[in-house]
């Protein structure tokens, strides 16, 4: 029913329901968070640990009555894999409501805005022009990230303190020693992490065998949440050209692929289990196209979110 637009329409179809199963169509959410799940009316998933607690709501973000609906049917879409679309115009919580969810579950969400001007290549990615140096320094920057953000579940102070030694000499020497370094380090700690870093030395070992500058095909955040399994959030989706998103119908199918023929001959990549996307439009600038609203579930978020009463 939430995919109806207006409440004449939601109104009937209320009717409907209460003729043929003579109870209200409604009814009232609760939420509930306890340290290893979230459940929000019918729907519960399970909660994951980050920087050694679970997920929490970002200071800037409030939970509201209002949006409990809309994050029972999210839960639901993730459960069951599928595509969920937030429709509503400027401001009503499309959005936040994904953040949301997000961090109250724990999940790493990357943000892809599109727009008018947008092409395949915000999607998939493009070849940039790169040399060893900054591929070094980019490697270094996001190792000393996924530290930050995994240093507080290491109790132990001894190895605390040998985990900052080892940042201090990276932080001076961005050499692959000292990569290599935090890599293992870390690894030791923290499995969850082990593709990820390999992923990131491997590359600079390659590189680093070349001093001179070249151009190397570069993924872009969508395929790298693809691969690693993180929750991604299609903003302003029907912004850009038809043509452009239609480009991710292979992947947005039951089973489906993501095929990038872009970068020189054909990569298929399968999708990590638990990588889930969202998508948001504002029907001021338009549909989707017939063949992408196929592939996912409409949600239209009305714009009571800043309604005290609601709160």
């Amino acid at each position: 029913m939430e995919r109806f637009r207006t409440e004449k329409d939601r109104a009937k179809v209320r009717a409907e329901l209460r003729k043929c199963f003579e109870t209200e169509a409604e009814i009232t959410c609760g939420i509930r968070i306890d340290e290893d799940k979230l459940r929000v009316g019918f729907a519960e998933l399970p909660r994951i640990r980050r920087n050694g607690v679970e997920g929490a709501l970002k200071s800037r973000e409030i939970l509201l009555k209002s949006t409990y609906s809309a994050l029972e049917s999210l839960m639901i879409c993730v459960q069951r894999k599928w595509i969920p679309v937030l429709v509503g115009f400027e401001s009503c919580g499309k959005t936040s409501t994904v953040k949301t969810l997000a961090d109250l579950l724990g999940r790493k969400l990357i943000s892809v805005s599109l727009s008018e001007i947008s092409d395949t290549s915000e999607l998939l990615g493009s070849f940039e022009q790169t040399d060893a140096k900054a591929k070094m320094l980019k490697t270094r920057n996001k190792l000393l990230d996924l530290f930050a953000e995994f240093r507080s579940g290491i109790k132990n102070e001894d190895e605390l303190r040998i985990g900052f030694e080892i940042v201090q000499r990276l932080q001076t020497n961005p050499n692959l020693e000292n990569l290599s370094c935090l890599k293992n380090f870390l690894e030791s700690k923290f499995e969850v992490v082990i593709e990820e870093f390999t992923s990131l030395t491997s590359t600079t070992s390659k590189t680093t065998s070349t001093s001179s500058f070249k151009f190397e095909w570069i993924d872009s955040d969508l395929v790298e949440a693809v691969k690693t399994g993180k929750w991604l959030l299609i903003d302003n989706a029907n912004s850009c050209p038809a043509s452009v998103l239609d480009r991710l119908n292979g992947l947005f199918e039951d089973n489906g692929v993501l095929v990038i023929n872009e970068a020189g001959g054909e990569r298929v990549i399968e999708p990590h289990p638990e990588f889930r996307v969202f998508l948001t439009v504002n029907p001021r600038k338009g549909e989707l196209s017939k063949a992408m609203r196929n592939r996912c579930l409409e949600i239209f978020i009305q714009g009571k979110f800043l309604n005290v009463s609601t709160m």
